[in-house]
């Protein structure tokens, strides 16, 4: 305790200083005190009581230069004051920190802070009851993402290729994982949203979508499109070189004569003299007239071949005498709708339409074997008119005709994901 006797000091500055240091110290002491009424377990009415108690010191430190009057630097009631000051600013640094979602949890230790929203509690501590360093780091760790959070319906998290998600605990956003036009502030940063995360996911929804792949709490909704085939008439039987009737053909040969003229310059012979003593004259002369070289004969004078040629000619033919050209047996339509959104099925209908040739179909006795359902691999899903499809794809029913002579029997069905339906 400082004496009220005054001593003359040179410095007077230098007194002022260490008037403030022995302030600090003092200020020190008495937020020591704080935390030790914490520690002890008392109430915060008389939390605030037992520290002003602690507080023992009423002296004042003076200083006086010479010819001056005594001048007060400090009093012991002053700590009080500043103290409560300081408890003030904690109180307000509180009311920050609650705005900004930092909440405070009493625990064995003291009073802590937790980024966790489910930690809130209605008890808020006053700033004597908080330690500097609590508040601190509280304000440090103000914009960050608590890592203990755990993700709402883990067991049905995205799985996207290149977009991010944790399947147990919720993390910091990314600029690419914010909604485009959307901003956030993260650990002092501004994160401004490109949604790249939405676009992925909408491209791999889509492509999933239309593969059949979807979540187990989604039921799909399919859709397919109208579809008509003509099943008419197919000519059959063989049209080759052998006479008679196949199928629908009627083979045979016909003899075709062609003539032709030759048309060859004629050549001239070289003129020889054979001597003869018999013949009048001694001789005679052989050669120099003109001939075709692939014909021969004999020709006076220069000019073409007139000699002709005769070619016969074997023809097939191969006529049509069934009588059914272009004759439709019947039309095949198919129509398909999902009636109920919940079942993960769509009913696919077909429709045998009878054309002007449909009496000449052979068809099963039973009406049930007429029509033949199958899916992409070829294995029978179902017969008759309706059948019920559980997954995209491309489906096919077939007019089960026992005809050869019938095209167009198949009409392919295809089916696709137009939405979803959540469930749960």
């Amino acid at each position: 305790m400082c004496s009220k006797k005054s001593k003359r000091i040179e410095f007077g500055q230098q007194k002022m200083c260490f008037a403030m240091t022995l302030l600090i110290v003092i200020l020190c002491y008495s937020c020591g005190n704080v935390a030790y009424a914490a520690e002890e377990g008392n109430s915060y009415d008389s939390l605030a009581y037992q520290q002003e108690e602690r507080i023992c010191s009423h002296g004042r430190l003076v200083y006086q230069e010479e010819g001056m009057a005594e001048a007060l630097v400090y009093d012991g009631t002053d700590i009080w004051e500043i103290k409560r000051h300081l408890d003030y600013k904690k109180t307000e640094m509180l009311q920050k920190l609650l705005q900004l979602g930092t909440s405070f949890v009493q625990t064995d230790a003291g009073w802590q802070y937790s980024r966790n929203p489910e930690n809130r509690s209605g008890n808020i501590p006053g700033g004597e009851q908080i330690e500097w360093d609590i508040l601190l780091n509280a304000v440090r760790n103000s914009q960050s993402v608590p890592e203990e959070i755990a993700v709402r319906e883990p067991k049905f998290p995205l799985q996207i290729e290149g977009v991010a998600e944790h399947m147990d605990f919720y993390q910091a956003a990314t600029a690419d994982n914010l909604s485009k036009g959307k901003a956030a502030w993260l650990d002092g940063m501004l994160l401004l949203g490109t949604g790249a995360d939405n676009d992925k996911a909408y491209a791999k929804g889509k492509e999933d979508g239309a593969g059949g792949v979807f979540r187990p709490d989604m039921c799909p909704i399919y859709a397919t499109g109208e579809q008509e085939v003509t099943i008419q008439h197919k000519h059959i039987g063989n049209s080759v070189e052998i006479e008679g009737i196949s199928g629908c053909y009627h083979n045979y040969t016909t003899k075709e004569v062609s003539q032709s003229v030759c048309g060859g310059t004629l050549q001239q012979t070289e003129s020889t003299w054979y001597p003869n003593e018999s013949e009048e004259g001694g001789g005679s002369w052989h050669g120099g007239y003109y001939t075709c070289p692939w014909h021969g004969g004999i020709y006076q004078s220069a000019g073409t071949c007139d000699s002709v040629s005769s070619q016969e000619k074997t023809i097939w033919h191969h006529d049509i005498v069934c009588g059914k050209t272009d004759l439709v047996y019947a039309t095949l339509k198919i129509t398909g709708a999902d009636e109920d959104y919940l079942d993960g099925k769509m009913k696919v209908q077909a429709e045998i339409l009878s054309q002007d040739g449909f009496s000449n179909l052979l068809l099963p006795e039973t009406e049930q074997e007429h029509l033949i359902w199958s899916n992409e691999q070829g294995e029978i899903i179902g017969k008759g008119a309706f059948v019920e499809i559980a997954k995209a794809g491309i489906y096919s029913c077939k007019l089960a005709a026992l005809n050869q002579d019938v095209t167009c029997l198949d009409a392919n069905v295809p089916v696709v994901i137009k939405g979803f339906t959540y469930t749960k």
